[in-house]
């Protein structure tokens, strides 16, 4: 079960992503070199990628929990890394910009702690 919750969690983050990413485009377009519509097209290929995890995970697929733990600590890595002091610095980041990237890697930590519990053995129970 906390791999299916792990799923909703990526799936509100990489959801949340794609939509900022998409406004980027379109209302600041021009800002940085990372808001053109041929940076939106290249960075697809990630949304792909977790969409395919997070389809495993949901359907329960054997080593889906390690594939999403792999997935939401490697862009944990990337956001702290690269992300933030690379492309946030280059597009002149407004409040938005950081509610943004604080509640994507916000939301893969819950997603990795999740996982990670998962991948233990650790089950939730009902009481009563």
């Amino acid at each position: 079960m906390l791999d299916i919750y792990a799923a909703w969690v990526l799936s509100v983050a990489f959801g949340l992503s794609v939509l900022y990413e998409t406004w980027r485009m379109l209302a600041r377009r021009g800002v940085s070199v990372h808001d053109t519509p041929t940076e939106w097209a290249k960075g697809l290929i990630i949304y792909v990628i977790a969409g395919g995890v997070i389809w495993a995970l949901f359907v329960g697929l054997p080593g889906a929990a390690w594939l999403g733990l792999l997935l939401s600590v490697g862009f944990i890595l990337v956001s702290t890394f690269y992300y933030n002091p690379v492309i946030m610095r280059d597009r002149r980041p407004e409040a938005v910009d950081w509610i943004e990237d604080i509640l994507f890697t916000g939301l893969l930590f819950i997603a990795a702690w999740l996982l990670a519990f998962h991948v233990m053995g650790f089950q939730i129970t009902r009481i009563g």
